[in-house]
């Protein structure tokens, strides 16, 4: 998946140890962070995220849409709420 020259700024930014992505509704920060996740190599992965995203299980499958070879190698993807 190709990401939009903004989410590509963001996602160098985190890879830059800015470790906080702020954006607004619908810009894509699911993206971002499982993008900068894969491209450093994090072999445990953490969502924390309201309750509907978690229970409609949209980050797993955003992160098997950008790669499902690497979303198969982690050793753990957990998505919680508060």
């Amino acid at each position: 998946m190709k990401l939009y020259e903004y989410q590509e700024k963001s996602a160098m930014a985190l890879a830059g140890n800015r470790h906080i992505l702020i954006a607004g509704t619908g810009l894509g920060k699911g993206y971002i962070s499982l993008e900068w996740a894969r491209r450093t190599g994090k072999p445990n992965i953490v969502v924390v995220t309201q309750a509907c995203k978690r229970d409609s299980h949209d980050f797993a499958n955003e992160a098997k849409v950008l790669d499902e070879e690497w979303f198969s190698s982690l050793s753990s993807f957990s998505v919680l709420s508060w």
